[in-house]
């Protein structure tokens, strides 16, 4: 039985990570955690231009976020990125607010992006159901 809006919502407020899948150049996935903030509805994470990921996403703006276990809800779609100073969130602040002991300065630096989430196709379960 798939989620209802609110039971998303609680699932993406809960957890500190998500999961996104993008493909390499040469068609391997590749899959790494991120943090990520939820703004009005709309989902963020930053990377560097260095990362694997941002590599894939440049070469193919096609990605696939996993958030939770039992209830779980997954997104497919494509980005926005932004420079950092211009994202439409204050990504560093809400980062400090959600991820207190864990932040760094060093996690943002001239090479860090924030990407947007536009989402073509959500699905989600209750495992147990």
């Amino acid at each position: 039985m798939a989620l209802n809006a609110t039971e998303i919502a609680n699932l993406l407020n809960r957890e500190e990570i998500v999961f996104i899948a993008t493909t390499k150049p040469n068609g391997d996935p590749n899959l790494v955690p991120v943090w990520f903030i939820v703004q009005d509805k709309v989902i963020y994470f930053q990377t560097h231009d260095k990362s694997q990921t941002y590599k894939n996403i440049e070469n193919l703006n096609k990605i696939v976020l996993c958030f939770g276990g039992k209830e779980t809800y997954i997104v497919r779609g494509q980005t926005k990125k932004y420079d950092y100073e211009k994202a439409p969130i204050p990504m560093k602040k809400l980062l400090e607010e959600k991820y207190t002991k864990d932040m760094k300065d060093s996690y943002v630096d001239d090479s860090t992006y924030v990407f947007e989430v536009i989402p073509a196709r959500e699905i989600s379960w209750h495992y147990s159901i």
